[in-house]
């Protein structure tokens, strides 16, 4: 089961959503998440669940056998699958794309497609009473308010947003109805390709020529979900791929396989996780 809960206002700033998730699998199951370049905190509660979160087929990956503490879940510019078992309970905090830079206060280059603890991080401190009364909370709307309580009073004491914040960036790349280019960006925000390039590297960990790839990418495969029976062809000519192998290429890198194959599979996880629309909220309702 699946469950979706709006950040508060104090939040969305910096949080776009949180899922919750409490299922039970008899045997191992794998789940497939699409790149999208957004940051997700993971808060395991009431029992550590058995999983194997790992980037690529051979990227990094949760440190542990179970998930007994919370993560950064930095899913950048490859697919992250997962494999389950048995009980599983956590709720997944999918930021904005720069509030990873806010959360850990410092460059987040380093963390792209990467799981890291947030002891690794050396923030455990600010959530270890946090994690103490998860695993005593059997109730997944409890659980949700208690992360949301925390990280409202976490946000409050440590994020800075100032000048030079990326986010009105990201936004307008998100909401813009045609497919952009870098030179695009810096006309609209009278700035020099090296600021926009050392900004984006700096507050969201990926550049933005692999920020404007997996954009058309989430567009495409989006477009794919809302009109199932449309051609590849069609979905290659409206994106401006330049044939149907560079589309299969996008989707290798971001989704894990090509196509018809990933949707084949993943149509339920995609829909389910709200893939098309965690980071890309601004897509909703627009056939992209």
């Amino acid at each position: 089961m699946v469950q979706h809960f709006a950040p508060p206002p104090a939040l969305s700033p910096f949080v776009e959503g949180f899922l919750a998730m409490s299922f039970h699998f008899e045997s191992a199951s794998q789940q497939m998440l699409s790149a999208r370049g957004v940051p997700m905190l993971v808060f395991p509660f009431k029992n550590p669940p058995r999983t194997s979160i790992r980037h690529g087929e051979a990227g990094s990956s949760y440190p542990h056998q179970v998930m007994d503490e919370p993560a950064l879940l930095y899913t950048s510019n490859v697919f992250c699958q997962s494999d389950f078992m048995g009980d599983v309970n956590f709720v997944m905090v999918m930021l904005k794309p720069t509030a990873a830079y806010h959360f850990t206060q410092s460059n987040v280059q380093g963390l792209s497609n990467t799981v890291a603890t947030l002891d690794d991080l050396h923030l455990y401190q600010h959530f270890d009473a946090l994690q103490e009364r998860l695993w005593a909370t059997s109730a997944t709307a409890t659980a949700v308010d208690l992360i949301q309580r925390t990280l409202i009073r976490f946000f409050q004491q440590h994020a800075k947003i100032g000048v030079g914040d990326f986010a009105p960036v990201m936004n307008y790349m998100f909401r813009s109805p045609s497919l952009l280019t870098v030179h695009d960006l810096t006309r609209k925000f009278k700035c020099t390709e090296r600021w926009l390039e050392k900004q984006c590297a700096t507050q969201t960990g990926l550049s933005p020529k692999n920020w404007l790839r997996l954009i058309r990418h989430r567009h495409a495969a989006n477009y794919w979900l809302n009109h199932p029976n449309r051609s590849w062809m069609e979905v290659v000519a409206q994106y401006r791929y330049t044939d149907q192998s560079h589309l299969i290429r996008d989707f290798k890198q971001f989704s894990g396989s090509p196509p018809a194959q990933h949707f084949l599979q993943y149509s339920d996880t995609e829909t389910g996780l709200m893939q098309d629309k965690v980071g890309l909220s601004s897509l909703i309702g627009d056939g992209g």
